[in-house]
């Protein structure tokens, strides 16, 4: 089947690069709406503290607001009173909004505890238009700015302009990314394929992957709403995934290739090209393509599934934000996979006879290579020389870097995972710090009751031991009050999860009411973790089971490679611990150090790596497979299988690396730790899991590699999805005889 999509898309190129045209123009336009929808729309979790903040945010008349901190000033001071006055009679001019307060209409509370600060609150209206919004949030960041007082500085921030700012930087972060990844692999693919065009394919499908991938990001825009981490994810994933599928196509081509030319002989290469007359190398190239895509885009099919089968993980927790990243992650998946059967084939033949056979830069020179020989062979018949010694200290060095897991603390990312460089994000630190005004309570209760009940009631637990202060409640609207809370220590710790246990178990009496806040939403979100990732987990690993099952027939390589993967994410979380908590080269590579680690970003980085894994066990494991069916012993087939794929993992491993690498030089701190995450998996997969760790344990597994059950072996008999290359096809046309019979 794949063969013959390949055969078909090389003779009707210019139709599949049109298609694709069109889809990456698509992309590019989708693009801006794709990042401007981020965080605009609300997931709709059922949790109390969600809903609670949905009852919170109806009952209030007004909507987002822009803070300024104005510092370095005295607030008594005459000049002082009539700059702040005169900006405020300003801002109240502009449309959509509805106050603002300042120290000398809202009192002393907006000026700083040093008496060396103080803040205005521009309050907007509710439910305003995009960009409507949008023009009056840009003229108070103007009027603000100019506000004249010498020697004062003055930094803006508020919800308002928080949201803008970190969407500004993730597209900012990504862009860099892009623009310094996609050369520097591109100058490495042309070290691996000796030329300049060869290496430019595969990073072509990733640049139409990435676009195209866009437009299925604005499609899922229209029903959830996506977070940056969403598009972070696509491109990621996009990028890594093309490169390593277009290199796996583009290597296979020219090893087809070269073994056709090879056998075709040397005479029967024309010496010139002869233009407008068919000639033997298109008809070898034509073969070359349909042997390489009933192989290699075979394999790049799996691969694919079993990316699709980590992302159908997130799909199944009951998380909107996570299922937006699964589901764009299944689609990513499958862009990447189509680019790869579709617009390589039909590139290789718009690039013509610059693509030249394996180990070559002439058609003349191709000659079939030795399986048994080369760097990867020796390593493999090193391994299986001593395969116990090699399992044990494999497995030792994994479960060692695995060793900082156990100190692994759990903590909703909150502002640690913002930068400083962000002028939002060092308002709300000078907030903390020096107005003692937390944006953010950690613990807000809502109740349909008046502020002087509430207020009686949250006396109740003033000496609770985990209660810092209790603030007074509010009337935000005729029967709906709030009081927030603030509490000892972390709010992300468990002390303050069981405070929010306490309150919701002893509620304000009367009608209903509603604990929130960040403390609330992150007991809510590690409860319902709690009880969906079981089953995420069962699906990832059914899913991945019957994958590789349909692909060898056994069942103990699928089991085998779902733990050494295990193994392995050990030692990548491990290794984040170590960076992102420890601090260990947190200087050096500039990360944002924090005391806990966002759950859900670790989620997402178990399953794009547990995925990546996947990916490269299935490249493996299908030249394993296929030399094992030609007749070859268990050893000879894994010695095969790993000298014919070892260098196109390597490098398609390297090649990630450079991407990923270039994912960690952001500021934002969930694009540091999901590039660095990526990192650490590709090298510890690519190295000791696929050189070390396979080799010794199918080694002293033998022919009980591809054992299963009979009544399993005929389910695999019937249905099992196994393609080989076939003899070569006679390709003719009337100036040439065919193949077969030259």
């Amino acid at each position: 089947m794949f063969g013959r999509l390949s055969q078909f898309c090389f003779r009707h190129r210019l139709l599949v690069v049109a298609v694709w045209v069109v889809a990456v123009a698509g992309g590019v336009f989708a693009s801006g709406p794709v990042f401007d929808s981020l965080d605009k729309k609300s997931n709709e979790v059922e949790f109390e503290s969600a809903t609670g903040d949905d009852v919170l945010d109806a009952a209030r008349t007004e909507g987002g607001t822009v803070i300024a901190v104005i510092d370095r000033v005295d607030p008594n001071a005459a000049a002082t009173r009539t700059a702040v006055d005169a900006a405020a009679a300003d801002l109240k001019t502009e449309p959509g909004v509805v106050g603002v307060d300042t120290p000398y209409s809202a009192g002393p509370a907006l000026v700083s505890q040093d008496k060396r600060a103080l803040m205005v609150i521009v309050h907007y209206q509710k439910d305003l238009a995009d960009d409507v919004e949008d023009s009056s949030v840009e003229a108070a960041r103007k009027r603000l700015d100019a506000i004249d007082l010498p020697g004062a500085t003055i930094e803006l921030g508020g919800d308002q302009l928080l949201g803008r700012e970190i969407n500004a930087q993730v597209q900012k972060d990504l862009s860099t990314a892009e623009m310094i990844s996609l050369p520097l692999t591109l100058l490495f693919m042309v070290l691996v394929f000796g030329g300049f065009i060869a290496a430019g394919l595969p990073v072509l499908g990733a640049v139409a992957s990435v676009a195209t991938a866009m437009v299925t990001l604005w499609g899922f825009s229209k029903f959830v709403g996506l977070g940056s981490d969403t598009v972070t994810v696509v491109t990621l994933l996009g990028l890594g995934l093309s490169i390593d599928y277009g290199l796996l196509v583009v290597s296979r081509y020219r090893e087809e290739l070269a073994a056709l030319v090879a056998t075709a002989g040397p005479d029967l290469m024309p010496k010139k090209v002869r233009v407008g007359r068919p000639i033997l190398p298109l008809a070898l190239r034509e073969e070359a393509v349909r042997r390489a895509g009933a192989t290699s885009g075979r394999t790049v099919a799996f691969s694919a599934l079993t990316v699709v089968a980590s992302f159908a993980g997130l799909v199944v927790v009951q998380m909107p934000f996570l299922q937006a990243i699964g589901a764009a992650g299944i689609s990513i998946a499958l862009v990447t996979m189509l680019t790869a059967v579709t617009l390589i084939p039909a590139l290789l033949r718009l690039v013509g006879r610059r693509i030249t056979p394996a180990g070559t830069k002439r058609f003349r020179q191709a000659r079939a290579t030795d399986p048994n020989r080369g760097l990867f062979a020796g390593i493999a018949r090193g391994v299986q020389r001593r395969p116990v010694v090699v399992l044990i200290g494999s497995l030792a060095v994994l479960l060692v870097a695995a060793v900082p897991v156990l100190s692994t603390t759990i903590s909703s990312p909150g502002i640690g995972e913002i930068p400083t460089s962000i002028e939002s994000r060092r308002v709300l630190d000078t907030l903390d710090n020096r107005f003692g005004r937390q944006e953010a309570p950690a613990i807000s209760v809502v109740a349909r009751t008046d502020a002087a009940a509430l207020d009686q009631w949250a006396a109740g637990f003033a000496d609770d031991p985990e209660v810092r202060r209790i603030g007074a409640a509010e009337q935000v609207r005729p029967g709906t009050s709030v009081v927030s809370i603030d509490v000892e220590g972390d709010a992300n710790g468990s002390e303050a999860r069981e405070l929010v246990e306490r309150l919701r178990a002893d509620r304000p009496d009367g009608g209903q009411s509603w604990v929130t806040g960040q403390a609330a939403f992150f007991h809510d979100e590690l409860t319902l973790y709690q009880r969906d990732l079981p089953l995420a987990a069962g699906v990832i690993a059914v899913a991945m089971f019957v994958l590789l099952f349909l692909m060898t027939g056994s069942v103990v390589v699928p089991i085998k490679a779902l733990l050494m993967n295990l193994v392995s994410m050990g030692a990548t979380f491990g290794a984040m611990v170590a960076a992102f908590k420890w601090g260990w080269g947190a200087g050096p590579l500039d990360l944002l150090v924090n005391p806990g680690l966002d759950p859900a970003v670790l989620m997402v980085i178990f399953v794009f790596a547990f995925g990546l894994s996947m990916d490269y066990e299935t490249f493996l494991l299908a030249r394993v497979k296929e030399e094992y069916d030609k007749g070859l012993s268990n050893d000879a087939a894994v010695r095969t299988g790993l000298q014919r794929t070892g260098r196109i993992i390597t490098s398609a491993a390297i090649a990630m690396v450079i991407v990923f690498s270039c994912f960690v030089m952001g500021d934002i701190g969930t694009v540091e730790q999901i590039g660095f995450g990526l990192v650490v998996a590709v090298l510890v997969d690519a190295t000791i899991v696929r050189c070390l760790l396979v080799p010794a344990t199918m080694t002293l597994l033998g022919r009980a590699n591809w054992w299963a059950p009979r009544p399993l072996k005929r389910v695999y008999d019937r249905f099992g999805l196994k393609e080989a290359p076939s003899a070569p096809e006679p390709v003719s046309t009337p100036d040439e005889p065919a193949l077969a019979s030259k």
